[in-house]
């Protein structure tokens, strides 16, 4: 699930201020329909920010650059009435969001110094 590069995505982590926190490796993959969303904090200082679009990335051989929502990327309806569960596996604790609430506003995140978050099995429910 890691190591392939078609369905990898890349995101800036913004802060609450709109600056992009450099410190923060944001990304998602995927593997058959098993989908991953990764996070790291390259630094001591904590970090309270957001993910919502992916980097630019160039899919075609005619060098167009695309960028994509996380929700779009995760598979998550825009609807009010789907909720998705998400479980972190290095606290093993799970977490449920409207999938309006990721389309409108992506996802924020509090990292403490050093600190990675790894989710996976997203699951819908109604």
């Amino acid at each position: 699930m890691f190591s392939q590069v078609e369905n990898f995505e890349l995101y800036d982590f913004i802060s609450p201020s709109g600056e992009i926190n450099e410190n923060v490796f944001a990304f998602t993959n995927q593997s058959g329909t098993e989908k991953a969303l990764v996070l790291y904090n390259n630094s001591y200082f904590e970090a309270f920010g957001l993910i919502n679009y992916s980097c630019q990335k160039s899919n075609h051989s005619d060098g167009i650059t695309t960028s994509r929502k996380i929700a779009e990327v995760l598979g998550f309806n825009n609807s009010h009435s789907f909720f998705y569960i998400y479980k972190d596996f290095v606290k093993n604790e799970e977490f449920i969001l409207k999938g309006s609430d990721v389309w409108n506003f992506g996802m924020n995140f509090h990292l403490w110094g050093y600190e990675r978050k790894v989710f996976s099995r997203l699951q819908r429910s109604i």
